[in-house]
């Protein structure tokens, strides 16, 4: 973590930045934390350089940290995890969708299709930057952005979100039963790429996913009550929760804060932060009376 953090203060160096901006830039860009010392985060610096760096970066802090300590300390290439190749699948495929959906058969410059794909990364990462403001994507950018709030990174990563693995566990229980439905007599084992996985885990998987959604509508439900439109209300839970940043609309948006809540709305989102980044399985524990009787 460090070496990599300590890359990218150079890199962000080597394109430009002062020494203090590439200081707090680094270290909050490996760790996908998002903080930015200017209000219009890296769009201050209108540089598809400095954007390139933050997506290479970006990207590094949402993959497993495992694969970077096999290739730096053993010399040694692993088996391509399958979280990986389908975190860079969700990034290329949502970068080229949006991409091709903005151009509209028409070649714009450089720096719009580079501030295309940093938004992407930064939303999937759950860094959180912005270079621009998603919500003047057209009808598409906001509906993509809203969704791919909740993925976030790999396993072992600094990133937030529900993660990628979860949702390869998720699809091979769907595609199991399918099976099951079909074949009923049929013995079918859940695999996590080459290897078995065990009913433990595929459990905390779809319990995990379960208690994220309940915990959404809990959220949602109490920023509403507390007088904020719907889509505020179910974006801010979701950032919240998935520990993001920016949210969907014009409140919270990208060219938006959070400073117009009112305190007990900003408590709620404290609340749900915090549950995201413990892993709610973790969190929710210590609200159930046998964990205190231990």
């Amino acid at each position: 973590y460090v070496i990599l953090s300590l890359a990218c203060v150079v890199a962000y160096l080597f394109v430009g930045l002062i020494p203090f901006d590439a200081l707090t830039h680094g270290m909050t860009t490996v760790a996908t934390g998002g903080f930015s010392t200017h209000d219009e985060s890296l769009g201050y610096y209108d540089s598809y350089a400095v954007l390139w760096v933050a997506i290479l970066f970006m990207i590094v802090g949402g993959l497993p940290f495992s694969v970077f300590v096999a290739i730096f300390f053993t010399r040694n290439i692993p088996k391509l995890d399958p979280q990986v190749l389908t975190f860079l699948l969700i990034i290329f495929f949502s970068c080229t969708l949006l991409i091709l959906y903005q151009n509209g058969g028409q070649t714009k410059s450089i720096y719009a299709n580079t501030e295309y794909i940093f938004n992407v990364v930064s939303i999937v990462t759950t860094t959180g930057y912005s270079s621009g403001d998603f919500m003047n994507y057209g009808s598409l950018g906001p509906v993509m952005f809203f969704f791919l709030i909740f993925i976030g990174g790999c396993a072992g990563s600094t990133a937030g979100g529900i993660k990628v693995y979860r949702f390869i566990v998720l699809g091979q229980v769907i595609k199991t039963s399918l099976r099951q439905l079909i074949y009923s007599k049929g013995v079918f084992l859940l695999r996590y790429g080459n290897k078995l996985v065990d009913q433990d885990i595929y459990r905390s998987t779809v319990t995990m996913i379960c208690c994220f959604f309940a915990c959404l509508i809990l959220v949602t439900l109490s920023l509403a009550f507390c007088g904020l439109d719907f889509i505020t209300a179910l974006s801010g839970a979701t950032t919240a929760l998935a520990n993001v940043g920016p949210g969907i609309g014009e409140i919270i948006g990208p060219s938006g804060s959070f400073k117009s809540l009112d305190d007990i709305e900003k408590y709620i989102l404290i609340l749900a932060m915090i549950l995201g980044r413990l892993e709610l399985l973790v969190a929710m524990a210590f609200f159930l009376p046998i964990f205190w009787k231990q």
